[in-house]
């Protein structure tokens, strides 16, 4: 039977957690006899101790924060709603997103990813701007982000982000073919021209040119590039 006491615990837990209902006090009881019980026997995984640890927390951090609409929601739900709604709370505040991310560890990637994602939706690109830049010792702006710059870029342009903003990110794309490739599929005409007329490739600015609206703004800022007299082109 021993040998079998690792998943029955692990049973129990996800029973539990399954028929958890509203009533919060009464599965903190059960888990927290669970985990004194079951989860200090010799062979029990140390992770499967941890996520009962956590669960615990966190059904202590929801009855602590008493938001209804929060019952039965998931860690990301929740941290969502903080980020939403208590965004300005500092860390050890009940409902500071930090408070959470670090009780429940959450991963800085799937920190980023959520903060993006609910800020973006409620179109504060000005403090989408400020969570993922950076100023570095010389007074550049850099990208400080954990999720790939390009995934920044692609749900920024999903979210119906501001061009000027998607400009911005594209804009820290090191590599310059990247850069161009980017910022040509998401249509930062701004950023292809700037790049094309770096490149000093007057034909590709030529043809890019020829795809614009003529009299957009873009149309005019490629006209303008390719009459500056400081340029020297290369065809």
């Amino acid at each position: 039977m021993l040998g079998r006491s690792p998943e029955a615990a692990m049973y129990q837990y996800q029973h539990h957690v399954r028929a958890q209902g509203n009533n919060v006090d009464g599965l903190l009881r059960k888990l927290n006899n669970l985990l004194s019980n079951h989860f200090n026997q010799p062979g029990i995984d140390v992770n499967q101790a941890k996520i009962v640890t956590n669960y615990i927390k966190f059904l202590e951090w929801q009855k602590c924060a008493s938001v209804p609409a929060l019952s039965n929601k998931s860690v990301m739900e929740c941290l969502s709603h903080c980020c939403a709604h208590h965004w300005t709370e500092t860390a050890g505040k009940v409902m500071s997103p930090l408070t959470l991310s670090q009780q429940q560890q959450i991963t800085p990637l799937q920190y980023d990813w959520v903060v993006l994602n609910v800020h973006a939706k409620l179109k504060n690109w000005e403090i989408v701007e400020s969570i993922f830049t950076r100023k570095d010792w010389f007074g550049r702006s850099t990208v400080s982000s954990h999720i790939p710059l390009t995934m920044v870029i692609a749900r920024l342009h999903e979210l119906g982000s501001s061009r000027r903003l998607i400009a911005t990110f594209v804009n820290k794309i090191s590599n310059t073919d990247e850069k161009l490739q980017i910022a040509t599929h998401f249509k930062v005409h701004s950023v292809v021209i700037e790049t094309l007329a770096k490149q000093k490739d007057r034909q590709a600015l030529v043809n890019y040119k020829m795809a614009l609206n003529p009299q957009s703004e873009e149309y005019i800022l490629a006209e303008n590039t390719l009459r500056t007299p400081s340029i020297k082109w290369k065809n």
